[in-house]
């Protein structure tokens, strides 16, 4: 034998059988429905998916010489080929040696690629919608902007509101670490846009913590943490975000 010397080293050694396929009639009526399928969900499959258009077209190319619909065995090995299927079901294809049940699992694996192909197709149209839908909103909102800037027209009322906040602070007596959470809320609300749900905490929560007044008699030193709102009576809400 040509491997004996191979038998020196210390490697796997398999005898490896061909598979021979059964005799078949390719003019079989039940054979050439399941190639007609095939090659239908063929279609399908290259217009959602580019990567298997190519594939497609790599083996369109190799089989010029032959009618694809002659060798019924090859374009069911084909199918498995390029499928991203269980390897059992892969296998099962490669393992049938009668061409109709090849071919009927052939069909199947490419079905449910078919249907994995659709469900990518609807996620990525639904998500491109959704990002041209914001886009679209966050071009519209800009050029309102523009346009009342350019007309000298009040401002969306986020300027009015900030401005209120400001206003509501000043005339408060805010210990530090309340006015530093008032700051960073403030800052947070100023860089959201109106619409967002987490725009809507923020203004509720500013809104509540504008609004308390403090009297003197929650202030005590000997006992008090400067740095948390609680402490100097004012009863922070805990903020979800809807």
């Amino acid at each position: 034998m040509q491997t004996s010397f191979l038998h020196k080293h210390a490697i796997s050694i398999v005898h490896v059988d061909n598979l021979i396929t059964q005799p078949y009639n390719k003019d079989d009526q039940y054979i050439r429905a399941f190639m007609s399928e095939i090659v239908s969900v063929f279609k399908d499959i290259a217009q959602l998916n580019p990567l298997f258009r190519d594939q497609i077209t790599n083996f369109s190319i190799n089989q010029v010489a032959s009618n694809v619909f002659d060798e019924p065995d090859k374009l069911a090995d084909f199918a498995a080929a390029v499928s991203t299927g269980e390897v059992r079901e892969l296998q099962d294809v490669l393992e049938a040696l009668a061409v109709d049940d090849r071919l009927r699992k052939a069909l199947l694996v490419l079905k449910k690629e078919l249907i994995n192909a659709q469900l990518q197709s609807k996620l990525s149209r639904d998500v491109d919608s959704k990002i041209a839908k914001r886009q679209r909103e966050y071009y519209l909102m800009e050029q309102l902007k523009g346009i009342k800037k350019e007309l000298g027209m009040e401002s969306d009322g986020k300027d009015k509101l900030i401005e209120k906040f400001k206003e509501r602070a000043a005339a408060l007596k805010m210990p530090e670490g309340v006015r530093k959470v008032f700051d960073e809320e403030l800052a947070k609300l100023v860089g959201l846009e109106p619409a967002a749900s987490e725009a809507n905490v923020t203004r509720n929560y500013l809104e509540w913590l504008t609004q308390v007044r403090i009297p003197p008699s929650c202030f005590f030193p000997s006992n008090t943490n400067t740095n948390n709102p609680r402490s100097h009576g004012v009863n922070t809400p805990p903020k979800t975000t809807p």
